[in-house]
């Protein structure tokens, strides 16, 4: 039955239409109500049957509200989760657990069959494939001239952004998976590029010798964060004329890769775009153009860019070479004193595509180099000087491993050094930093104007009251009226406009003069003017102890009056980068942390208690988020130097986090804690399933390798592919390996009476064709690639408290050790397990961890391994 119904402002009702008259009029039966359900109510009898069915299964469910995890897990189980967050969960609700889930079987789908040779990785499998920077740039042009039309353009950029996130991750996992081809397979490895759905891929790696002014993979690896921060920040001011393409940085299993957006013309050759800002490599001329140096000049106050004049070619080439190149280009004036005016960041690049567009790249900083960390490299640099001690006493020892891992192909010491040019004030310091300047030069100014009223005021009273009161009054009165004036002055001294509009501008030459020059204590010149050069170098050190004297200690105050509270590593890095304090600073808040803790133990043990003490979560915190990232960068060289764990990751991540929760008096000296003679297993529901995973082994071993195209059945043949497979198991019974052991010790006993009976000839054919055999039914279950076999609990500890040592200048006194902060360190394994699955991007199941066992941790625990991806999306 269909209904037509008519709305006026009374209500709604009935109307005469049919399906090819139309009379808005009132039906015979109108049911006019003054909302719509009602009125449909009272129309249709099966509408009202079903709202009440639907409404009484509502208040049923209402009653019976399901708890949160069994709420999760179903959804979980109907593949929703992933819809409703942002980021994946690093833990997955164990099913048979939960009440009233029962186990949920793993039923065969062809649909899921299919779905590796139908993927697309993120491309659309309808219509054309999307240009990604065409459909982001004309967005950018809309009109905002109403606030629709702001709403309307930042809701389009968001959602384009948005799925140029997603593409670029599924694409960046295809190509660490190895699933497409890269465009100059000819070159080397770290060198190659990809596109794919329009997209440009690279590696954060330092590819073409001599392209940088700062080399080295650690370089290139920070820059590309830096760069992507940058760019969304340019983009956040709408400049015209001048556009930023679509990035996003994704690291997965120890590569980095950058996504962007094609710009037109780039990979059709140097004749349809070409490069008019900045130079390819420091030994080229730096070229300029007038708008985008003219636009770049008129972002330069907003983001507190000074503006410098330096040397056209940053790092000069020799003379041969010199010669050479004047020889080719007789017209070009190398080694000249010519100089160019920049303000930003000197290795920023202009390019202008085919469409005729302008865009920027690599702006890699818009802040100075941090001074705390501008250490004595031979280079002429002066910093702070804060870690000149520590960097006396570490820095043989850091030299020393780093020639150690160099041999295993990690980035020698002077390219790890050199990874501290990029390490950069953030701009809420900066900020924080100029407004405290002129908050002190202000205060000092209108205390300097006051006292100057006071004092002129002060000179007034004193001359009416010789001459009004003169014989009559004693000097003591005297004296008494005019301290009683000069408190009321001071308590009613206010500031003309005439003054207040001097200190306005005074505070807007002042704030010229702290606009920082973001190319200083860096290989090149910062600026061709001495004197200016170290002007801008003293700023910058003002700034770098203003947050190491002002900003760490008044956040250890925080921490102690309980108004700076972080929940966990993620939350404390947010906190830390809105008071502008960079993430490698966590090192010198735990170092404090100590110093604190110590006090304020020396303080009880005199039975005394401090008013503000320091929480001991605090340093438990500090220290598990360093771990975390000291053990995702120690995962990172191992999955780059050694691309066979790539495919199955499993293994190695499994021993990373074993070697990191396992139990220190247990594990020692125990190497891989993975394999099956290491791990101690007790739980009945873990022996149940090793019998399992035994009988499907002796299933697959009794398969023999194919022979000539034939495949054949002999469990006698192929036990040593049984034997294997235990071994790289971590949940085998004993009782399993002993029988296994006395029918191979049989098998051989017989195979060798067999032999004895038989020629010389034939005991060698018989022995020969044993041996393949048992190759072949080696390689039917081939061992898995473990980068961290042979690495045992006092090492793998060893080398992450050197990590630690090396990014954060820090030495651990909670993990790793085997000291009386033992015993804290096991309260805190599940905070690190999951701080680290976040970190490495692995999900885990919850369940109820042994983190006292040599092996808490199985492989069928560990889920998935996820892409952990960071973009520019607008906030």
């Amino acid at each position: 039955i269909e209904f037509n119904i008519t709305c006026v402002p009374n209500g709604f009702y009935v109307n005469k239409t049919t399906k090819y008259v139309f009379d808005p009029t009132p039906s015979s039966s109108p049911c006019f109500s003054h909302d719509l359900l009602t009125c449909l109510l009272e129309a249709s009898s099966s509408f009202k049957k079903s709202w009440v069915d639907c409404v009484t299964e509502l208040s049923k469910r209402a009653k019976n509200l399901q708890s949160p995890i069994t709420t999760l897990a179903n959804m979980i189980q109907d593949g929703k989760l992933d819809q409703i967050t942002s980021i994946k969960q690093w833990n997955v609700p164990l099913y048979t657990n939960l009440p009233g889930l029962g186990d949920v079987p793993h039923n065969s789908d062809q649909n899921r069959a299919e779905q590796d040779a139908l993927d697309t990785f993120g491309m659309e499998e309808r219509g054309p494939i999307r240009d990604w920077n065409e459909e982001l740039q004309s967005i950018r042009t809309w009109p905002t001239d109403t606030s629709q039309q702001a709403e309307a353009k930042a809701r389009a950029i968001y959602r384009v952004l948005n799925d140029f996130q997603e593409a670029a991750t599924l694409g960046a996992v295809a190509i660490v998976q190895g699933h497409f081809p890269p465009i100059n397979n000819m070159e080397a490895e770290k060198s190659h590029v990809f596109v794919y759905n329009n997209i440009f891929f690279s590696f954060a790696v330092d590819g073409k010798e001599g392209g940088r002014t700062i080399p080295g993979d650690p370089v290139a690896h920070k820059s590309a964060l830096h760069d992507l921060k940058n760019v969304s920040i340019f983009a956040s001011f709408e400049t015209k004329d001048i556009f930023t393409l679509a990035m996003t940085v994704i690291d997965y299993l120890g590569r980095r890769l950058v996504a962007q957006s094609v710009i037109p013309g780039i990979l059709q050759g140097d004749t349809t775009f070409k490069l008019v800002y900045g130079s390819v490599e420091p030994a080229n001329e730096i070229k300029m153009n007038d708008l985008i140096h003219n636009k770049l000049k008129e972002l330069a106050p907003k983001l507190l860019i000074a503006e410098r004049s330096m040397p056209a070619v940053l790092l000069p080439e020799d003379t041969e070479k010199d010669e050479k190149n004047l020889e080719n280009e007789p017209n070009k004036k190398i080694g000249s004193n010519d100089t160019v005016s920049l303000c930003a960041a000197a290795e920023l690049k202009g390019l202008q595509g085919y469409d005729s567009r302008y865009y920027v790249m690599e702006i890699i900083r818009m802040t100075p180099r941090d001074a705390n960390w501008v250490d004595d490299d031979g280079l002429g640099y002066r910093g702070t000087g804060v870690y000149n001690a520590w960097n006396k006493e570490n820095e043989a020892e850091l030299k020393k491993r780093a020639e150690a891992e160099e041999k295993l192909g990690r980035s020698c010491f002077s390219e790890r050094k050199l990874a501290f040019c990029l390490a950069l004030l953030r701009q809420e310091l900066v900020t924080h930093f100029i407004r405290n300047q002129l908050f002190t030069m202000t205060r000092e100014k209108k205390i300097k104007l006051a006292i100057d009223k006071i004092k002129k005021e002060k000179e007034e009273p004193a001359t009416n009251i010789s001459k009004d009161e003169g014989k009559n009054s004693s000097p003591s009165k005297k004296i008494e009226k005019i301290k009683e004036k000069e408190e009321e002055m001071k308590s009613k001294i206010s500031l003309s406009s005439e003054e207040m509009s001097e200190i306005l501008k005074e505070e807007n030459s002042l704030v010229e003069t702290l606009r920082m020059n973001v190319n200083v204590f860096l290989p090149y010149k910062g600026c061709t003017d001495k004197n200016t050069l170290e002007k801008d170098e003293e700023l910058v050190r003002k700034a770098s102890l203003y947050l190491w004297e002002k900003i760490l200690p008044s956040i250890i105050t925080e921490v102690k009056h309980g108004t700076f509270s972080p929940r966990d590593g993620s939350h404390l890095t947010d906190m830390l980068h809105s008071t502008g304090v960079n993430v490698r600073y966590i090192g010198r808040l735990a170092a404090i942390a100590v110093e604190e803790e110590a006090i304020d133990k020396n303080t009880i043990g005199q039975g005394k208690e401090r008013r503000w003490r320091m929480p001991l979560f605090f340093l438990d915190l500090l220290e598990i988020e360093m771990v975390a990232r000291a053990i995702k960068h120690y995962s990172s060289f191992m999955f780059y130097t050694n691309s066979a764990i790539t495919l199955p990751p499993g293994p190695t991540l499994l021993s990373l986090l074993n070697l990191a929760l396992s139990n220190c008096s247990t594990a020692k000296n125990k190497k891989g804690l993975m394999n099956k003679g290491n791990c101690t297993k007790t739980t009945s529901k873990t022996n149940k399933s090793e019998v399992s995973n035994e009988v499907i082994r002796e299933k697959i071993s009794n398969v023999a390798a194919p022979e000539n195209g034939i495949v054949t059945s002999s469990k006698s043949k192929n036990k040593s592919a049984a034997k294997l497979n235990g071994s790289e198991s971590t949940n085998n019974k004993n009782v399993t390996n002993d029988s296994a052991n006395k029918k191979e010790k049989n098998n051989e006993a017989s195979t060798a009476n067999k032999n004895k009976t038989s020629k010389d000839g034939s005991v060698k054919e018989n022995a020969r064709q044993t041996k393949e055999k048992k190759l072949k039914g080696k390689a039917l279950i081939p061992e898995a690639p473990n980068a961290c076999k042979n690495l045992d609990f006092d090492s793998f500890w060893k080398a992450i408290a050197a990590e630690v040592k090396e990014r954060f200048r820090y030495k651990l006194t909670i993990f790793g050790n085997r000291g009386p902060n033992e015993s804290r360190a096991k309260l805190l394994k599940l905070s690190l397990l999951r701080r680290m699955c976040q970190q490495l991007g692995i999900r885990v199941l919850s369940k109820a961890y042994d983190f006292e066992s040599d092996c808490p941790i199985e492989l069928s625990d560990l889920v998935d391994v996820f892409p952990i991806y960071k973009s520019g999306l607008p906030a």
